[in-house]
């Protein structure tokens, strides 16, 4: 089965887990014999494990503020059109199979659409519902905006996409999804890791090192997990939080100041190559996911329970669903909320025994889960599906 995948980026442009999990899912559909080619933005890199075509463009960089409707999103998408055109037209793929369109405009998928390839979209993140076009409402403005998204801005909003197979990672995420009109039917279907990465590994005993994997803003919460280790000082002298990732320049400052004047043992490690991650959680023993949004469903909870990490989460979007999986194989704790954090914290660290018995059960949750084998092979029978269907028709 030949597969176009099509990706707003790629490796070596990661941002975070939705690019990750998409290099995985490739190399994996890859390896099971399938003719990949992955259509994406970025500039030329040397050959990989497969064929990168990076003939799209984005509408404007991830560091800069998005612009949905503007002159600009208008070319961008006419030209993401084309080229993806193009590229169906020369790769002939029997399945195009389409991940994160953020920043990217509906241009790819108005492509498939208008050429009949069969499609399947794969979601992560709620980013189809800044396509929507904006809800009819009784003012004047909100009347003549709604207008607009179905006339003027018609190409650059989902009004025009028909509804297609997709699937979330979250039934937070499907319920997200609900007024992304062509996606309002996605089917549930939880990500997973490659476990035998994070096994290889040793643990290094348990202590007491704390771990906050993400990027680094307000709304992950990483200043919950600062707040937290300073209340612990007191009674764990030897209490130490690591940071990986990276964000808003200011906020990482904020959190480095307050780490330094509560005293505590903060270290800043910035963004780290993925692949340098097993080393890193063996080297920490609790691993804080501290989302303050309802996050449609993390990979690095997963990762750390993987490689043997004790958890603890807040309940908030597909996370909750993940505690409610099972007990006993992670810790809960209210979103924003420091104190119960550091309370949660202390009792782990108060029952090491406890705290492995909870960890190995984390890691056979995902072991029965969310192996990254399970999730590629769920994505491959669906694509192969529509191609028979497609055939027979």
């Amino acid at each position: 089965m030949k597969i176009l995948v099509v990706t707003n980026l790629y490796a070596p442009d990661e941002r975070g887990g939705y690019e990750v999990l998409c290099r995985q899912v490739v190399e994996r559909l890859a390896s099971r014999g399938h003719d990949v080619v992955v259509l994406t933005t970025g500039r030329a890199m040397p050959p990989g494990a497969v064929r990168v075509r990076r003939d799209l463009a984005l509408t404007e960089p991830f560091t800069e503020a998005p612009t949905l409707r503007s002159r600009r999103s208008r070319t961008v998408s006419a030209r993401n059109r084309a080229a993806t055109a193009a590229a169906l037209r020369e790769e002939q793929p029997d399945v195009v199979f389409f991940w994160s369109q953020r920043r990217l405009t509906l241009g790819p998928a108005l492509a498939a659409q208008m050429l009949g390839w069969p499609r399947l979209f794969t979601l992560n993140d709620p980013w189809p519902c800044a396509y929507a076009p904006r809800a009819v409402a009784a003012s004047p403005k909100a009347l003549a905006s709604a207008l607009l998204d179905r006339t003027w801005w018609r190409e650059c909003t989902t009004e025009r996409l028909e509804p297609c197979p997709s699937v979330a990672i979250s039934r937070s995420l499907q319920r997200e999804l609900v007024d992304a009109g062509p996606f309002a039917d996605a089917e549930l279907l939880y990500q997973g890791v490659p476990l035998e990465r994070f096994a290889a590994a040793e643990r290094r005993g348990r202590g007491k090192r704390l771990l906050y994997v993400g990027q680094l803003y307000d709304y992950k919460g990483p200043h919950i997990a600062v707040e937290a280790a300073a209340r612990l000082r007191a009674s764990h002298p030897d209490v130490s939080l690591t940071l990986v990732g990276d964000g808003d320049p200011d906020y990482v400052q904020r959190l480095l100041r307050a780490g330094e004047k509560a005293g505590i043992d903060l270290r800043w490690r910035g963004r780290r190559p993925h692949d340098e991650m097993p080393e890193i959680y063996a080297e920490h023993d609790v691993f804080l996911f501290t989302s303050l949004w309802d996050e449609p469903f993390g990979l690095t909870h997963l990762e750390a329970m993987a490689n043997g990490m004790a958890v603890i989460a807040t309940p908030t979007g597909g996370t909750a669903e993940l505690l409610a999986l099972d007990d006993g194989h992670m810790r809960s704790v209210p979103p924003g909320n420091a104190d119960a954090l550091a309370e949660c914290i202390g009792e782990l660290f108060a029952d090491p025994a406890g705290t492995d018995r909870m960890a190995a059960r984390g890691r056979e949750v995902v072991m029965e889960q969310f192996s990254i084998d399970r999730y590629v092979a769920a994505f491959e029978a669906r694509l192969l599906t529509l191609v028979t269907q497609e055939v027979a028709a």
